[in-house]
């Protein structure tokens, strides 16, 4: 998954050319968050209650990045 991600982020920021990247993970998911950190994504806010799905309503920690 790491390596995927890290592609994903060479694309937006090489062939898109985004300035800044940013995703989030249910506080349920720790997995998620620890991928994005591995790829040099940095922790931004945790924001109560802001995904919902099926299996009910989670916490949502919030990561970026920035194109160098």
């Amino acid at each position: 998954m790491t390596e995927a991600l890290k592609e994903i982020i060479r694309f937006l920021f090489e062939d898109v050319q985004v300035n800044r990247i940013v995703a989030y993970h249910a506080k349920e998911n720790p997995a998620s968050g620890k991928v994005m950190k591995k790829v040099g994504m940095t922790f931004c806010k945790m924001v109560p209650g802001a995904y919902t799905c099926n299996a009910g309503t989670f916490d949502s920690y919030y990561y970026s990045i920035e194109n160098q």
